[in-house]
Order: structure tokens, then sequence, then C-alpha cells
């Protein structure tokens, strides 16, 4: 059901069914092509001819002046997702309600809940991540995130106790809240569900269609790979630190998650540049122009105005009694109206 990624298409030449997959996804009329999908094939035209040039794009590439800043940005966020607790949380979810009092079935009924509640919110996310943007999910999901874990933390600070052995004759689970305080143990299971629904309509979700984008599509590919590498370099690390973790530090172990979430919301504020409404190529001139992350959700592109495509004059300097331009209207520059991503419209047009 989905349409084919019109990029592909003008890669192997197929320039018709690229132009009516742009003029389906823009809603437009394939027999009057609009000024913004005139420009998007225009754009497009140039990128094909420099999409042969991947071939010879390699690793250390990405390491270049040009790509530095972009692939640390990609890895950084992939490492940062892991940090911000979320695997604790799914993995270990069980130890926490353990920590919280409960334990048997009771235990794995409510991590159950917790998968649940993380594939509803992720199903929510799709809804989203287009009509908000990345960086307002990601800097406000991650403030949320730092506030439920903190919470947890409290919480088990304050209301559990030891536990010598262990809970159950585990010393994983060294504390837990008695039975006689289940408000607080009620509590700790509130946060982890908000703390996991809160992950899946922001960081969870986000980062992948994030990194995906921040790329040319010349460096897309090697981009996005070495970004998801250190996704599982963290994972694969934090499954080693975390049971140990419990077992010496117990519930300070969450606030060392805590300070990773914060660290992380800080750094997407200031080097996560927005990339909702862009196509690669803006994106890429976005990068160029060192535009402060801050700054990007409201910059536009600049697009010169001799954009022809196939006789599609964008910008007409035919002579006429209605539309005739000076000189210095000619050498003017327009701003490129508001695009969705039409690159891989299967994937990242939610």
């Amino acid at each position: 059901l989905l349409p084919e990624s019109p990029r592909w298409l003008a890669n192997r030449n197929r320039w018709d069914e690229a132009t009516y997959n742009i003029c389906r996804i823009n809603k437009t009329d394939i027999h009057n092509i609009s000024e913004e999908v005139a420009i998007q094939l225009e754009e497009m035209k140039i990128q094909v001819s420099n999409d042969k040039e991947a071939e010879m794009f390699s690793y250390l590439d990405l390491f270049r002046k040009k790509t530095l800043r972009k692939t640390i940005v990609g890895m950084s966020a992939q490492m940062w997702q892991q940090l911000s607790g979320i695997n604790v949380m799914n993995y270990y979810i069980v130890y926490i309600f353990e920590m919280a009092g409960y334990t048997g079935n009771t235990a794995l009924v409510a991590g159950s809940i917790n998968y649940c509640v993380n594939l509803g919110m992720t199903i929510i996310s799709l809804f989203v991540v287009d009509r908000i943007g990345r960086r307002p999910l990601l800097v406000i999901g991650g403030m949320f995130m730092c506030g439920w874990i903190f919470a947890v933390a409290g919480i088990l600070a304050v209301h559990s106790v030891r536990v010598p052995g262990g809970v159950d004759g585990d010393p994983t689970v060294s504390i837990s809240i008695p039975d006689t305080d289940k408000p607080a143990a009620k509590g700790v299971i509130a946060c982890c569900y908000l703390f996991v629904g809160t992950f899946a309509v922001t960081w969870g979700t986000g980062i992948w269609v994030y990194c995906s984008e921040i790329f040319s599509n010349t460096e897309r590919a090697k981009g996005a790979s070495i970004s998801a590498t250190m996704n599982s370099i963290f994972n694969f690390s934090i499954g080693l630190f975390v049971p140990s973790a419990f077992e010496n530090i117990t519930w300070k172990t969450y606030i060392v998650f805590g300070v990773f979430s914060v660290v992380g919301t800080i750094h997407a504020f200031l080097m996560f540049p927005e990339t909702k409404g862009k196509t690669l190529e803006e994106i890429d001139q976005m990068w160029d122009a060192k535009i402060p992350a801050w700054r990007t959700s409201s910059w536009k592109p600049i697009i010169p105005t001799n954009v022809v495509h196939d006789g599609f004059n964008i910008n007409s300097t035919e002579e006429s009694s209605s539309n005739m331009l000076d000189e210095d209207d000619v050498n003017k520059e327009i701003e490129k109206p508001d695009t969705n991503h039409i690159e891989d419209a299967g994937t990242n047009s939610l």
C-alpha cells in the first residue's frame, strides 16, 4: 500500500513514476505541477547526479569536517536513548516491582502491563512525530523521563528497606517496600508506566526517525548504521551493568540513569537540529549553514530563483506586461515553502 520512494525511482531514471509519486504525496495534480513539486524535482535531479559519489563514500568520511557534527549527533542520539534508563525499565521490570514489594505472578502481570503500555504509546507516536516535530518530542520527552525516573529513585530511597539475603533469596534485589506501605509501591509502578509511555512516544520512535534524516543520501547508509551500532553497544553494556548496580547501589541506580537523561536532554536542546518538513537537501544545507539547533525549527532554506524543471520555470523572467522582473528581482532568492520528507515516503512520512 506504500508508494515507492521517489528518490529510488529517480536513481533508476524512472522520472515519470517519481513525479507521479511526488504529486501523490503532496496531493498535487500530475497535469498541473505546482511550484513546490517542481522545486523538489529539480533538487532531486541534482542529488541523483551526486548519488553516484556515494559508492566512494567510506566510514572514514563520516569523521571528516563536513560530516563530523551530524555523525556525533547521530551516534550520541542512539547512545542517549539507551542511557535514558528504558532498558532498566524493560529488561529488569520484574526486579523493579519486587523492589516495590510485588513478587510472583503479581510482578509478572505488572511487567506484562508495562510492555502493553510501551506498544500502545508507540502506536500513538506514529501520529504525533510529524505533527509536533523531532526536537520538541526529544526535549520535552527527555524532561518528563528525568522526572519519572528520579521519582522512582526518591520513592525507593524513602520507603524501601534492606532485605537480608535479597528478595526470595535473590541478592540482586536487596531492597523492598514493606507491605504496609502500599501507596509508595503503587507510586513506583505508576512512575515506571509513565516513564515507559513517555519514552515510547518520544525517544523510542523519534530517535530512529531522526537518525535517518540528519544524513544526506550519500552519507545515510553508513551514518545510520554507525549510529545504530552505538545503540547496540550501550544496550549490551547496560545489560551487564544493571544487575550488579542493583545489588551494590540499589535505588541509586536510578539516579545514575536520571543524570544521563538530564545530560541527553540538554545535548538534544543544544545540538539536535529540527528536521521536520525538510528534505535531505535542505537539511544538508542547514548543517552547512551551522544554524544553532534551537533556531532550526523556524529556519527556511534559500532556493535560487532560476530553478527550472523540464521547461517549468519557477520564476519566469520572460517579458510580459504582467510579470516583468527587473535585474534586482532576478538576482533575489526566494524561500522554499514547507515540504514533507519525500525521500522515504514509506517510512518517514507518518
